[in-house]
């Protein structure tokens, strides 16, 4: 997974399968020390927010949408 400063970076990581898995990524500074990252899982409805914040050491990850099926992260991509 690659992301770029406030530009979407467009990659294909693989699945346990070898299966690619297409995703956006851009991450920006929304504050003077905190990180957030976006990642756009390209061939479903998914989008995962991860913000990460030096000044309080903490970390939120939040999904627009939660997938549903539990298989994780290695399994938001079409079948086949």
């Amino acid at each position: 997974l690659r992301a770029d400063h406030q530009r979407w970076s467009v990659t294909e990581p693989v699945d346990a399968h070898s299966g690619p898995v297409p995703v956006a990524a851009s991450y920006a500074w929304v504050g003077d020390d905190t990180l957030e990252v976006d990642v756009h899982f390209l061939e479903t409805p998914h989008r995962l927010t991860v913000r990460c914040a030096a000044g309080d050491r903490s970390a939120r990850v939040a999904w627009n949408v939660a997938p549903l099926d539990g298989g994780g992260l290695a399994t938001l991509h079409r079948p086949g």
